[in-house]
């Protein structure tokens, strides 16, 4: 039985960063990875991932990597690549969370945070930190992780009835997608409010499919995996409606990765880099942040706890990584969209001069050093001729997921105060 959080978790962590740890000593930067699937080999308790996988079209999954270890036990299993978050439901009714250690590449912990998780049948990752737990009376419970923390109302009953559907996945931006037990239609549902547990869930809408796979798997963006008896992956694209009439893309039901009838438990890898990041995971802030002006010239002051894990915004190569006077500890990157790309103010640096790093991965850690009035990351970008541009039209792109402008399209005024001295 699913009772609520304040009587079935325990915490989470008291670090304003608990869901990232810091990276270790002497640890390299992990690439940002496509979207894909993790698995649970019962046998060896190792979790693992494919990607390479696209949310546009079929592509093969890629080779296995290993990312956590001891889940020998584990029955279920959800992961929020975004907010770096991992849970497993063991056979022993116990919840298991797990943060994701970016220098090594894998989730760590596997601290036990909830007890008499029997009645539980599904755990989806529903994106942004949100985590939905089906109990077997088809009640389905929201709950949500921000910075290491239980969000307010988790563990709330979102008013939703499973019982009709044999399955649920996730399709993220607050979308559902069941597979009825009767007849095996697919149906969508909606809520308007997916990082509230007060959002108001729409009728199931019939997506024209009949879904036949053992298994399905939610990527987000009408994308899902269904993995056959046989153990084969099939690719499919949910793509809307068209005169009324629901459509997929033609080339769904492709084959894209084979040999996962033995996992006991699989989950869609939610997250995908492509080719921009947010400079911190989307949890920690309001998209309001993003579009915050400056003080007296373009740029973007984020406020977050010091010891923040810091993401490439845009692949490229470091052209310096040190202290620099009024920044602090910056860095400089000079990415492959022409753009220049500066992150000042940092407590640690973990990328060294020369060095090309991708798109997504960890540059440093935020801090407090410099010329500043509190804990927070700058960004600025200028374009290839040296032009200072306002970072954040093109952070609210990739806030988003819409097409991000170049950093030469950017606009110069409009994101700052006209007088100098005004809060930053």
């Amino acid at each position: 039985m699913v009772v609520a959080a304040s009587a079935m978790w325990w915490g989470l962590g008291a670090g304003g960063a608990a869901a990232a740890p810091p990276p270790r000593e002497g640890a390299s930067a992990a690439t940002c990875a496509s979207v894909g699937m993790v698995g649970v080999d019962p046998g060896t308790g190792e979790v693992d991932q494919w990607s390479g996988g696209d949310l546009a079209t079929p592509r093969h999954l890629g080779a296995t990597t290993l990312v956590a270890e001891g889940a020998s036990s584990a029955r279920l299993l959800a992961v929020d690549a975004g907010t770096g978050v991992l849970f497993t439901v063991g056979t022993d009714g116990r919840l298991r969370y797990y943060t994701y250690d970016a220098w090594s590449g894998r989730y760590i912990g596997g601290a036990v945070v909830g007890l008499k998780w029997d009645g539980v049948t599904q755990l989806v990752a529903g994106g942004q930190g949100v985590f939905y737990a089906v109990s077997g009376t088809g009640r389905v419970l929201w709950y949500r992780v921000t910075s290491g923390r239980w969000a307010a109302g988790s563990g709330t009953s979102i008013g939703l009835d499973a019982r009709p559907y044999g399955a649920l996945a996730g399709g993220g931006d607050g979308v559902l997608y069941g597979v009825r037990k009767d007849d095996k239609r697919l149906e969508q549902i909606r809520t308007t409010a997916a990082t509230s547990p007060t959002g108001r869930w729409t009728a199931p809408v019939d997506t024209g499919r009949t879904w036949d796979d053992a298994r399905i798997v939610g990527l987000g963006k009408g994308v899902l995996l269904g993995v056959t008896a046989s153990g084969d992956v099939r690719w499919y694209r949910h793509t809307g409606a068209q005169a009324g009439k629901p459509t997929w893309d033609a080339k769904s039901g492709t084959v894209v990765g084979a040999g996962f009838s033995r996992y006991a438990a699989l989950a869609p890898v939610d997250a995908a880099c492509g080719d921009y990041s947010l400079p911190l995971d989307k949890s920690l802030l309001a998209r309001t942040a993003y579009a915050s002006p400056h003080h007296d010239y373009p740029a973007v002051d984020l406020p977050v706890p010091v010891g923040t894990p810091v993401h490439v915004i845009r692949g490229g190569t470091i052209t310096s990584a040190g202290p620099s006077g009024l920044c602090g500890l910056g860095v400089v990157l000079q990415a492959t969209d022409g753009g220049r790309y500066v992150y000042c103010h940092l407590s640690r640096i973990e990328v060294t001069a020369g060095a090309a790093v991708t798109t997504g991965s960890v540059l440093g850690l935020s801090g407090n050093t410099g010329h500043t009035t509190g804990p927070h990351l700058h960004v600025g970008v200028s374009s290839p001729g040296g032009t200072a541009r306002c970072p954040q039209t093109l952070l609210l792109a990739v806030y988003d997921g819409a097409t991000v402008p170049a950093p030469s399209a950017l606009p110069t005024s409009g994101c700052f105060y006209t007088q100098v001295g005004s809060p930053s």
